[in-house]
């Protein structure tokens, strides 16, 4: 197990192409690892690379203050290599090399929890996802203006998430790289917002196609009048789709105060959390419960 070096790339990409592309092709300029990411390969003396993994350099807010956290991604063994141990090395190999470099925390988004778990991994947080037709979102009015931002506009947003980082748990406060990347990357995402200064902003996928659902990628919120203005933006992208769905944390205001039924809300899946100095993984798994505390404190937004 050993860091991604220069002549790795065909390895590491073959990879990537054979567990999360269906095969798919990676270009050969095409950059698989941002300045804020770093890859690690597992290497058979018969087999070069059979398994790799992606970590990126985040933070974690725990009660408003930072610590350095380690957003794993792109886990993956090839089809032909898995059953005989290499996940189970690539994976304790992983925690190995995350210590070496002082991460305290580590999180993923798991395929399986009970797998990662023998590792030391705890699902932690509550997520919930919610389905409505825009007849059943509440007519909210609003003194706050909405308008569209640009995803340049990133530093205007930022006070917002800065405020979610003091309010739950779990939020990474992101780099400029990190911005564009929840904000679409090569293809820029809708970005509205409510207030100046912000009080509340969405980042939306907006989808052409009539009666079809229409996804909230990211709903953040300061006040309460905020988050009534974009329940408003909510009913107007839902009025030709079949339904619109955003995510909300374990205190949902809309349960509390708009739900009108039939509407559909749903657990999605949390993130799992492992505190990285822990070297015994049942000790991990313990300790990082403890650490972590009341699940309803975490933000638990998609990070990646």
């Amino acid at each position: 197990m050993r860091w991604l070096e220069h002549g790795d790339r065909e390895g590491f990409g073959h990879v990537r192409s054979r567990v999360y592309r269906g095969g798919g092709a990676v270009g050969i300029d095409e950059n698989l690892l941002r300045e804020d990411s770093d890859g690690l390969v597992i290497v058979h003396p018969e087999g070069g690379i059979v398994g790799a993994a992606t970590v990126l350099d985040m933070t974690y807010s725990r009660h408003g203050h930072p610590h350095r956290n380690a957003g794993i991604a792109a886990v993956g063994v090839l089809p032909e290599w898995r059953g005989r141990g290499a996940g189970t090395a690539l994976m304790n190999g992983l925690l190995d090399r995350l210590r070496e470099r002082e991460f305290e925390i580590a999180t993923l988004f798991p395929f399986r929890d009970r797998w990662y778990a023998r590792f030391g991994f705890v699902t932690h947080g509550v997520r919930y996802e919610i389905k409505a037709e825009s007849s059943r979102l509440p007519m909210a009015p609003s003194d706050l203006e909405l308008r569209e931002l640009g995803r340049g506009n990133w530093h205007e947003i930022a006070p917002v998430l800065e405020a979610w980082a003091h309010r739950y748990d779990g939020i990474n406060r992101r780099t400029p790289d990190q911005w564009w990347r929840v904000l679409g990357g090569d293809t820029p995402l809708a970005v509205y917002g409510a207030g100046d200064p912000l009080e509340a902003y969405a980042v939306v996928r907006l989808v052409g196609d009539f009666w079809v659902p229409q996804e909230i990628k990211e709903f953040l919120w300061t006040s309460e009048r905020g988050y009534r203005a974009l329940l408003g933006l909510f009913r107007g992208l839902a009025m030709n789709k079949s339904h619109v769905v955003w995510p909300e944390p374990a205190d949902s205001p809309y349960l509390s105060e708009h739900f009108d039924r039939p509407v559909e809300v749903k657990l999605i899946g949390p993130a799992m959390y492992r505190l990285v100095n822990e070297v015994d993984h049942e000790h991990a798994r313990v300790a990082t419960r403890a650490w972590l505390g009341d699940p309803a404190r975490c933000g638990n937004i998609e990070q990646f």
